[in-house]
This record gives C-alpha cells, sequence and structure tokens, in this order.
C-alpha cells in the first residue's frame, strides 16, 4: 500500500487480493482502505511517546490531544453542528501549521503579555529558527532517503558508485556541517527564554564562513542533475530507485531534484526572512544592525555564487559535449572531456568554403583547456537539438601547437570569392612556402545561445591559425570583429594557462651549450663573435676531463672537430680540421675520440659485457655490413698519453687502438644500430631485427608479422621504425615515425593504446619516464605509460646530436635549434 495525506480523499490499498466485488467475491475479513480521521494514528512505526509520524492526527503531535478532546466533547454533548464541524475539520487539517507558529511554542501568559509588535517579531524570527530546521533535515534526508541506500546496494556499479555519489551530492556534507552548527546556536538562543531578543549575533559569525562551501556547491548543482540523469538514462535499476525514494514517508513525493536544489534556495531565502526582522524590529533595537549586516552579507555571498555560474555553466557544456563530440574513425585522440580539470573557454560558429566550390560549410569551433577543434554539426532527421551531434573536422589542434594572429587591413566581404587583404586566394585550398597546405575558413556572428541560425554579415574580421606538425596547417578563420576579440582574448588565456597547469611544462629546460650565427664573422671586423659562427653543427657528445674534473663537449661541424667548456659558449676552438664529421663519440674509459666519416654510422657501446665500437658500410646494394671492435686496454695511455690530456686527437685510424670483434651483415638497409645488454638490434625497414653476437645464426626480426595484434602495422605503410627502449624489465617501446607502442621482451603486444605523435619525429631520447620525440619544428615530450603530452617545445630546424645517461645516471640530451 501507498498512503500519503489528504484532506479530502480516501486511499485503498493495492493489491487486488483484498479487493471486493459484491456477487462475485466473498466480503473482506481484513481491512481494504483507510480513511485518516476514523483513527487516531495509523503508520505501523509510530509508538507513544515518540517522533511524530505523518498521520495529521498521530497523537504524539504537539496540542493534538487538545484539539481531539475538544472535539469529543463536543460530540459526546450533541453540540457539534455542521457549520462547526467544518471549523473543526479546519482545525485538524492545519495542525501542522499551528505548530510551526510561535504563538503555539510559548505559554499563553507570555503571548498576551507581549505587544503585538513583539509578536510580529517573534514570529519573524520563529520562522527564521524554523525554515533552517526544516532545511537541514531535508540535508539529513539526502543521506538517509538516498546515499546510504545507495551505498548499500548494487544498484550502482561498485567502481563507480563513490564517484557517482561524489558527482550527484558533491559537498553536501560540509553544507550539512556548517547549517547543524548553525540550528544548534539558533535552538540555544531561543531555549534561553520565550522572547528571544537578538539573532544576528548568532547568523552573523556562521554565514561569514558560508562563502568556501556555498560557492562549490551552488555552481555545480547543474552538474549534478547531469550526473543523475545520466545515470538514470543508463541504470535501470537506478531509474527504479529514485521512483521509490519519492515514496519514503518524509519523501513529501519529493524527488532527488527538491533535495539538491535546497541550498541554491536557501541562500536567497535568508535576506526575505531576514528582512522581515528588520522590518517588526525598533529602531531602539541593538540586533536591527545586527541582521542588516546579515541580509549584506547574505546578499554578497549571493554575488560571489552568480560570479561562480559562467564558469559552471561552461563546465556543463562539457559534461554534454562529451558524448556528442564524434569522430570519423575508431583512431582518434581522447580529448578526455569528463576530467574534472577540462575547460571549455570558447565557442562559436563559423563556415568554411567547401574546395572548388562557392557553397559554404558550416562548423562550429570548440576552444577547450587543450586543444582546439572543428566540428560538423549533425542532427537527426527530425532536427532534435538535444540528438545533436558534433563530428571532427579537423585534428584537434593541442594549444601547444597553435599559433594566432589578428590579420590587419579592411574587413573582407563574405559573398563572391573575395580574397584576403593583400593576399590572392582562389576557392581553393593553396599550399604555402612551409609545405603546409592553407584553407580558408569563414566565421560568422554568434548569438548566446548555443545553437542559432547563421546571419550572414556584411563584413568578417579574418584571423590567421597556424598549426604546427604532421595534421598541421595555416587556415584563415574569418569572424565577425566582436567574436575575433574575444577568440583571441581567450586563446591567450587558454594557452597561458595551459603552460601554468600542465605538469610538463618545467619538465624539461633547454640550457644553451653555445651557439653561433648562420653567417661567417667578417674580416676585420671588431665585433666580438663565436669560433662557430658560419659553422653547421652536425654532431656532438660530452665527455670528463680528466685533469680539471670539468665537462667538455665536442661538436663535429662541416669544416671540424671544436672542444669546449659545457659552461662557456664562447670557450669552444677549433681541435681538428676535418671535413664533413657526420659523427663523433668519447669512450671516456679508454680516453679516445671516435669520428664518423667513411661509414654510413656507427655506435659505441657495451653489450655482453663488452665495451664496443659497431660500425655500418652499405654494400651490394642495400646490404648493411657490420663490424665489431673492442677497445685495448691502456693502448691509449701506453702512447705518449699517461701525463694528462684524455683524447688523442690527430691520431685516427691506431689499429693498436682495437682489435676485431665480430662482422655480420643483415640483407636489407638500416638506420641504426642499438646495443642491448646481451644482444644488439637493427633498425631496418621491416622492423627490428635482434642478433646475438655469440651466435649470429640465431636472429629474429620483431614485431612478428605472424602476430595478428600487430595487423595495425601493415595498415599504417608509411610509418617506419627509428628506434626501441627498454623501459623495464619485461617490455620495451617501440617507436615509429608516426606511433609508439610497448612490446614485451617475447615480443607480444603489450596493451593496445598507442601514443600518437604529433609531429613526425626523426629521432627520439629517453629519459625515464618520458621519450622525447624530435622533429625540425618541435620536440614533444610525452608519457611512456599513459602516453600524455607533457610538454611541447616549439623550434625550427631541430635535430638531436646526442642523448645518453651520464656516470651519475642522469639523462644527457644534446640538440641543435635555430632560434
Amino acid at each position: 500500500m501507498v498512503l500519503f495525506d489528504s484532506n479530502n480523499d480516501q486511499y485503498f490499498f493495492f493489491d487486488t487480493t483484498l479487493a471486493y466485488v459484491p456477487g462475485r467475491s466473498e466480503f473482506p475479513t481484513v481491512p481494504t482502505g483507510v480513511f485518516p480521521y476514523s483513527s487516531p494514528c495509523y503508520t505501523y512505526k509510530c509508538l507513544p511517546g515518540g517522533p511524530p509520524c505523518y498521520s495529521y492526527l498521530c497523537p504524539n503531535r504537539q496540542n493534538i490531544v487538545r484539539i481531539q478532546s475538544e472535539r469529543n466533547a463536543l460530540l459526546e454533548m450533541h453540540l457539534l453542528t455542521p457549520n462547526f464541524c467544518s471549523t473543526i475539520n479546519s482545525d485538524v487539517s492545519t495542525i501542522s501549521s499551528q505548530e510551526k507558529v510561535w504563538a503555539n511554542s510559548v505559554p499563553p501568559g507570555v503571548y498576551a503579555a507581549a505587544s503585538k509588535q513583539e509578536r510580529n517579531r517573534q514570529e519573524a524570527i520563529f520562522e527564521v529558527i524554523q525554515t533552517e530546521h526544516n532545511y537541514v533535515r531535508d540535508l539529513e534526508l539526502m543521506e538517509e532517503i538516498f546515499i546510504a541506500p545507495l551505498r548499500a546496494s548494487d544498484i550502482v556499479d561498485p567502481s563507480k558508485r563513490e564517484t557517482l555519489i561524489e558527482d550527484v551530492f558533491l559537498n553536501f556534507q560540509e553544507v550539512l556541517t556548517l547549517n547543524k552548527r548553525l540550528l544548534q546556536d539558533l535552538r540555544t538562543r531561543q531555549e534561553q527564554q520565550p522572547l528571544v531578543e537578538s539573532i544576528g549575533d548568532v547568523l552573523l559569525p556562521h554565514i561569514i564562513g558560508f562563502e568556501q562551501v556555498y560557492t562549490s556547491y551552488i555552481p555545480r548543482i547543474a552538474h549534478s542533475e547531469f550526473a543523475y540523469k545520466k545515470e538514470e538514462a543508463q541504470n535501470p535499476k537506478f531509474a527504479q530507485f529514485l521512483k521509490d525514494c519519492t515514496r519514503h514517508p518524509e519523501a513529501r513525493r519529493l524527488g532527488l531534484r527538491h533535495f539538491v536544489y535546497q541550498p541554491y534556495q536557501r541562500v536567497p531565502r535568508y535576506p526575505l526572512l531576514l528582512s522581515e526582522v528588520v522590518k517588526r524590529t525598533d529602531d531602539d533595537v541593538a540586533d536591527k544592525e545586527i541582521v542588516k549586516e546579515v541580509i549584506r552579507v547574505c546578499s554578497e555571498l549571493g554575488k560571489k555564487i552568480d560570479q561562480c555560474m559562467p564558469d559552471s555553466n561552461l563546465h556543463l557544456r562539457l559534461l554534454n559535449l562529451q558524448d556528442k563530440i564524434v569522430w570519423k574513425n575508431d583512431a582518434h585522440p581522447d580529448l578526455k572531456l569528463s576530467d574534472r580539470s577540462r575547460k571549455l573557454y570558447f565557442e562559436c560558429l563559423v563556415k568554411r568554403r567547401a574546395n572548388f566550390d562557392v557553397q559554404m560549410i558550416e562548423l562550429r569551433l570548440f576552444l577547450f583547456d587543450q586543444v582546439m577543434i572543428l566540428t560538423k554539426e549533425k542532427r537527426d532527421k527530425q532536427g532534435d537539438k538535444d540528438a545533436m551531434v558534433y563530428q571532427v573536422s579537423k585534428h584537434p589542434i593541442p594549444l601547444e601547437l597553435v599559433q594566432v594572429r589578428a590579420e590587419d587591413g579592411k574587413p573582407v566581404p563574405t559573398s563572391g570569392r573575395e580574397a584576403t587583404p593583400g593576399k590572392k586566394l582562389s576557392n581553393s585550398t593553396k599550399s604555402t612556402s612551409s609545405g603546409h597546405r592553407h584553407s580558408t575558413f569563414m566565421a560568422p556572428n554568434d548569438s548566446v545561445n548555443y545553437r542559432v541560425g547563421f546571419q550572414e554579415s556584411k563584413y568578417i574580421a579574418p584571423v590567421t591559425i597556424e598549426h604546427h606538425g604532421k595534421h598541421g596547417g595555416i587556415y584563415t578563420l574569418y569572424m565577425a570583429a566582436a567574436d575575433r576579440d574575444q577568440f583571441l582574448e581567450q586563446m591567450e588565456i587558454a594557452q597561458a594557462r595551459r603552460q601554468e597547469a600542465v605538469s610538463g611544462s618545467h619538465l624539461f629546460k633547454t640550457v644553451m651549450i653555445t651557439h653561433g650565427s648562420a653567417n661567417p664573422p667578417l674580416p676585420n671586423s671588431s665585433v666580438v663573435h663565436n669560433p662557430l659562427d658560419g659553422k653547421r653543427a652536425t654532431c656532438s657528445a660530452p665527455y670528463l676531463n680528466v685533469l680539471d674534473g670539468k665537462r667538455r663537449v665536442v661538436i663535429g661541424t662541416e669544416d671540424g672537430v671544436f672542444v669546449g667548456m659545457e659552461d662557456d659558449p664562447y670557450s669552444f676552438r677549433l681541435a681538428l680540421k676535418e671535413v664533413h664529421v657526420s659523427q663523433v663519440s668519447v669512450l671516456e674509459a679508454y680516453h679516445i675520440l671516435l669520428l664518423g666519416k667513411s661509414v654510413q654510422y656507427f655506435t659505441a657501446g657495451t653489450c655482453a659485457g663488452k665495451t664496443l665500437v659497431i660500425t655500418m658500410k652499405k654494400k651490394n646494394a642495400g646490404e648493411s655490413h657490420f663490424c665489431a671492435y673492442e677497445p685495448l686496454e691502456n693502448a691509449v695511455l701506453g702512447n705518449h698519453h699517461r701525463g694528462g690530456f684524455s683524447l688523442p686527437f690527430g691520431k685516427p685510424g691506431k689499429s693498436e687502438w682495437f682489435r676485431a670483434y665480430r662482422k655480420f651483415y643483415v640483407g636489407t638497409d638500416s638506420s641504426q644500430l642499438l646495443m642491448l645488454a646481451k644482444m644488439v638490434c637493427v633498425v631496418c625497414p621491416k622492423g627490428f631485427e635482434i642478433l646475438m653476437l655469440d651466435n649470429l645464426d640465431n636472429t629474429q626480426v620483431y614485431p612478428s608479422k605472424k602476430d595478428a595484434s600487430f595487423a595495425f602495422l601493415d595498415s599504417r605503410p608509411s610509418s617506419v621504425p627509428v628506434s626501441m627502449f627498454k623501459i623495464n624489465s619485461d617490455e620495451f617501446l617501440m617507436c615509429y615515425s608516426e606511433f609508439a607502442f610497448t612490446m614485451t621482451k617475447k615480443g607480444e603486444l603489450a596493451k593496445k593504446d598507442l601514443i600518437e605523435w604529433e609531429g613526425e619525429p626523426k629521432s627520439f631520447a629517453m629519459s625515464y619516464p618520458y621519450i622525447l620525440a624530435f622533429e625540425p619544428g618541435l620536440i614533444e615530450v610525452r608519457h611512456v605509460v599513459t602516453g600524455a603530452l607533457e610538454q611541447i617545445i616549439i623550434g625550427d630546424n631541430i635535430r638531436r646530436l646526442y642523448s645518453n645517461v651520464d656516470l651519475n645516471g642522469n639523462a644527457v640530451i644534446q640538440l641543435y635549434m635555430v632560434g
């Protein structure tokens, strides 16, 4: 049975087995209905002396005994006339309201002795306290009716239950704690004497402390509603649970929304209630000014909450977008719009002229805190706004990779094929001198609504957007002047905050070792110049000088080898006049400098417990032939270098310094050889070929084409292997020119998620847990485990010259960059 109070209705049990049908069933022997006024109480949990239940005539209600006795006495004396019966019924129906007025809460003598003005004031004070009690009780009911049953059941998936509770009920516990303390102090003041002299001094210190909690709760109420409605739509058990909660005796047939919105309604109600107290308080009462101050504090609190609402509305828009932004294919980046840290800064409608078409395609631009995207709006056949989705039209542009600027000149008319001022552009896509594709986009005026009809404007203002990376290009967006100003402002804010917020902003910093001008110094010039001016650096290597213990750097150029102090840009001097040095390395333990000239490349390092130098030369139309050499102990120091300087400059090709160790080849071209703990890895177009130097017949190419989990490699033939790194005892990071993935030491795919590069890296460096990818225009730093883009360094003509780990275990990375 579900029974609700009513003054005029009789509610029947809903069990059909109890229904009496004359002529068809026997007269029931159990009750089939309840008439509320026929019994003093009808709730089975209501016990004498306990709190009153929801029955109108519950014996535990205040003053109910008096009204019942008066009615019974009149009935016994047969003095209950129809009109007076109506009056008594009115009294009974308003018991709940009578017990909530000040007059019924004090002795009759106190009420009679008070003036009319004081009675009105006490009624206003009583209403403040009573409504505070009701408000606190509704907050308590959120825990009793909703939260506790959720935690005690499997209505919601346990893995996301606490997240849902946090999303729906926000920080209501903090709100409840604050207001329970306030209510307790108000009750204490009320109990001190029948006539409450003041409440302002009680309210003020509490409400001053409301700001942090309420400005956190109220702006997120819309998020709460979004969270529980989404769960309600996806989870039938949760939907039924919400319906069942409305049937709780104390829920008063009110749903979750009523309880969640209570703090939102309470804040503006304080000034209304307290204004009545002020009106009914004499000027000579000290409490009047204090109550006015409370009203002012409440009003300021309301304003601060209002200031938080725009950001909250934008975040709610984000939550709605997370399921509405769709992609043309499954391979796409995760925007993570559901993350609490995400933010939407700006959005507007734009239009783009299709290639070779005069017609304009309507798009919507979104500026998030991490990316900017352009999308096409899609609707269902009925054009339902709620069914609208946004299909991504252009690859998302990370804010670190975008540069925007407003073009100067007069506004450009939208009609026809007018071009940007100073440029002659057709309606087709053009190619710029930088190699990027250059397209024109046009943006209209946008109204305050998220989706409005596009209205043509006669003149529009251009903005150029330059997107770095492999997905990049230069796009000209045309906006109304007001939209352009707002877009540029929000883009500047978003990029600045992105720089501050991303932990990677300070992961790696560039420190200048030395610098040089692209032009050689002028003869007889008095200007101080660097010896590297006019020299193109091709390679570098650091080493520790054994005499002074200071770090030095060897830099190879097309004109020779320079050596200088790591911390002194002007200390570099020409050490060897060798031309076209492509690679340098230092074997510090053997005091040997290695120069790469007549080989395609060489690798120096440790493998199978031996220090080796392995060189590669191409032979026979693409074969890679390798020679491994082992340096001899004390060979250099035994020849004229015992006393001091560490590197044998000017003595290349000293055969007595090395002995041949192994020769081997692979039947294809190769780009790099990597030394692992017990084997070597040759990077070639078909993959990573692993060889054991003590058993050259045992070779294996990874990843295996027979493994179906690596089928994605065949679908992306343009991506070639570049490098690999060991990231733990069981896994390797396999780096390709377009992506990277994790492979186990058994050659199996560790996880399906790929790290997709924003650029087209030519080389890599590892500084665990980060992988650095180098391409001419940028360096991107990503987390090895999550693949998250942590930092981007923009530059020109970037080349990695050296990367390794020093004797202290620190990653050392040297690069060339045009600044």
